[in-house]
């Protein structure tokens, strides 16, 4: 992302309470991006039931073919920000455990990246068959790579995306102006309560502890949306 040793020397620093050496980092670095490197070619002796796959963008700081001179006369390579998305893997096993089965970079949440995505996890010894259920968002490409490698895996929209999504659709006719303690509100704030509101209903039905209960529940936020909805 473009840190420089400075710039790792304080965040350590925040984590364990000294400060290292400009050569400690280095090394400390150095040794971090071997053993991520390695993690990532390890064979995989299992396969996870449950895999939840997700892309986290971040800016990151890429070297171009020009160079710039510093204050101390160094020539340096000028970098600058682009957007990039880490596709990540995380595994869920029968005991609950989670953790980070793969990851790895890509310009773009594409059908193409997915699929290479896969194949390098395929490469290691995933087994595509033994896989029951995948949790993702519903990115354009992903569906479609997962319905295509995963033929037995069950497909589900992460909910937290779900609920996120409905700040689209939402209507907000028939505001109500006051909070629970019967102050006045701002249209924004209004509208923040609102929304906060359905995003309450709405997870109540994913919360349900029974099939009976979230259909209650989901009955009960039907009516509450029909009602607002303009």
């Amino acid at each position: 992302m473009g840190l420089s040793l400075r710039d790792l020397q304080e965040a350590l620093y925040e984590i364990l309470g000294a400060v290292l050496s400009v050569n400690a980092i280095n090394r400390i670095t150095l040794k971090a991006q071997k053993q991520m490197f390695q993690s990532r070619q390890t064979r995989l002796e299992e396969t996870p039931p449950i895999l939840i796959v997700d892309g986290v963008w971040a800016s990151v700081q890429c070297s171009s073919e020009d160079f710039w001179e510093d204050q101390a006369g160094h020539i340096r390579k000028l970098r600058h920000a682009e957007d990039r998305v880490i596709l990540v893997a995380m595994a869920v096993w029968p005991d609950g455990t989670q953790t980070v089965l793969h990851y790895e970079m890509a310009t773009q949440e594409s059908e193409a990246a997915w699929s290479l995505f896969f194949a390098h996890l395929w490469q290691r010894g995933l087994q595509p068959y033994s896989v029951k259920l995948i949790v993702s968002d519903g990115t354009t490409g992903l569906p479609k790579v997962i319905r295509a490698l995963f033929p037995l895996a069950q497909h589900q929209r992460c909910i937290t995306h779900k609920v996120r999504a409905m700040l689209r659709h939402l209507g907000y006719g028939q505001l109500s102006y006051l909070d629970a303690q019967g102050q006045e509100l701002s249209l924004p704030e209004a509208k923040k309560q609102r929304y906060a509101q359905i995003q309450h209903d709405a997870y109540a039905i994913y919360k349900a502890p029974t099939w009976e209960g979230a259909v209650i529940s989901f009955l009960v936020f039907e009516k509450k949306v029909d009602r607002h909805r303009t």
